[in-house]
């Protein structure tokens, strides 16, 4: 198991022992002092109440030298990975768990400033699925197993299973905080990352919150100031975010993290792209609600001093209650994937729209073409842009035209290729590399969901020397149907 000193992996071991007569080993990465001693302390916990049954491994491994120049955590799980892999061949071990709840392993972007490379992927489904790739190759096919247990729970379901295993008393010795500088005996939380807003609205949602005392965070998550732009911006995408998910519909869900969700679905090679997107909106959604729910009650316990206005300009109750729109999305929609909006939840209705692209209707497109920025977005699909996008937006005008007249299939225009090249004012040659490049993305979205590749090219046509034409067939889409 790899024990970081966090609730969910103390979850996981406590769990995994009470409910089992297993001996398991906790490997943990020793990054600094103040993570060793919370570290130690948990694992000392379990060694004491399930004796003979846990050994713990403290490995160092630390930067030596001037500060890092990149500060994400793009690597995390790469080291992680590495250990659990070198301790399970020590100990012939066949199976390594990295415990992380779902919301923090799909890791959903709530704002441009997280994603990205900023975003992390320590427990991605597809990272682990990679990694373990990674492992058996360098193992020459033996290793360990990568599997995340707690893929499909929210943080409040974490900390429910540590206090229904009898644990409850540990929950403030967990440290969840990634601001690791900052801690200090008195606050081992700084109340403004994003671990921490998930933590303390896990335990208000669990009805734990006597067990992780306010005080134990530099900034009250709900009630503190927040003097600093980023620590406000930080809290009140988070908890938009939350809240938008509670209620959000499939449509707005897939249009939104399209993208996203195509790469927490390819984690799951062995299940439908269906039923894989319908379980991340039914954790995406209980998450919302949980949030939803903790926040509206933080907002009544504190109804006397919001209408007082005894609380703080930067308290996140009081920023939440004065926003104009405090469901808004922080990030726009991405057109990669949508599905018409359900007049029921798709729980109750057996004519629920598929959550992904139907490989046998016509392509459904959205053409966007501003100061020579071409974009195409295919909805179910993908999104292309840049060049690849180009010709396609260039030969709009002539399907445009031919479609306004009626034409039949057999009856729109092949555009040739020198008429596209003095366009753009490119060579033949280029125009071609473009096709090819436009043909080539959609083909790899379409592999991606339907794990083989189009039985045709897919939006462009051609046909020997009359050129290229878009498919007569395609629906066109406006830009506010995304």
């Amino acid at each position: 198991i790899l024990f970081s000193g966090g609730l969910d992996s103390f979850a996981g071991a406590l769990e995994t022992l009470s409910t089992s007569n297993a001996r398991i080993v906790l490997v943990t990465h020793r990054s600094s002092q103040k993570a060793a001693t919370r570290q130690g302390h948990l694992g000392r916990y379990l060694k004491h109440r399930f004796p003979g049954r846990v050994l713990q491994i403290h490995v160092m491994a630390q930067r030596v030298g001037t500060a890092a120049r990149d500060a994400t955590q793009r690597s995390r799980s790469f080291l992680f990975a590495a250990l659990g892999q070198v301790v399970a061949r020590m100990f012939g071990a066949n199976r390594q768990s990295f415990f992380e709840n779902g919301i923090i392993g799909h890791n959903l972007p709530i704002s441009s400033q997280v994603v990205g490379t900023m975003a992390t992927r320590t427990t991605h489904p597809l990272a682990l699925r990679k990694l373990e790739h990674l492992m058996m190759m360098v193992g020459d096919g033996a290793g360990a197993t990568i599997r995340n247990p707690y893929e499909w729970m929210t943080k409040t379901d974490v900390v429910r299973r540590i206090a229904d295993h009898g644990a409850a008393g540990q929950i403030r010795e967990a440290v969840s905080c990634t601001s690791i500088r900052e801690q200090n005996t008195l606050h081992t939380h700084c109340g403004a990352c994003s671990q921490c807003l998930d933590r303390r609205f896990a335990m208000l949602a669990a009805g734990l919150a006597n067990e992780d005392p306010a005080d134990m965070y530099g900034t009250d998550v709900l009630t503190g100031s927040r003097e600093k732009d980023r620590s406000r911006t930080l809290a009140l995408d988070w908890t938009r975010h939350a809240v938008r998910l509670a209620a959000i519909d499939d449509r707005m869900f897939l249009s939104t993290f399209g993208q996203e969700l195509t790469r927490i679905a390819s984690g799951y090679p062995d299940q439908g792209r269906t039923q894989v997107l319908r379980r991340i909106l039914d954790l995406q959604r209980r998450h919302g609600r949980l949030v939803r729910d903790a926040l509206a009650q933080a907002i009544r316990d504190n109804a006397e001093h919001l209408v007082r206005q005894e609380l703080p300009d930067g308290a996140l109750i009081r920023l939440m209650v004065a926003g104009d729109d405090p469901v808004e999305p922080a990030i726009a929609p991405d057109p990669r994937a949508t599905a018409p909006a359900p007049q029921q939840p798709m729980e109750n209705s057996s004519d629920a729209p598929d959550l992904i692209l139907h490989e046998d209707r016509p392509l459904e497109v959205f053409f966007s073409e501003e100061d020579d920025r071409f974009l195409i977005s295919v909805r179910g699909l993908g999104r292309i842009e840049g060049a690849a996008a180009r010709t396609a937006c260039m030969m709009k005008p002539e399907f445009d035209e031919d479609r306004h007249r009626g034409l039949s299939r057999e009856e729109h225009r092949y555009v040739p290729t020198g008429t596209l090249a003095t366009r753009a004012s490119v060579s033949k040659e280029v125009v071609a590399q473009h096709v090819r490049r436009c043909r080539k993305e959609l083909a790899q979205f379409h592999h991606q969901l339907f794990d083989r590749p189009p039985a045709r090219p897919l939006l462009i046509e051609s046909e020997g020397r009359r050129g290229y034409r878009i498919d007569p067939d395609i629906r066109v889409l406006k830009r506010d149907a995304n």
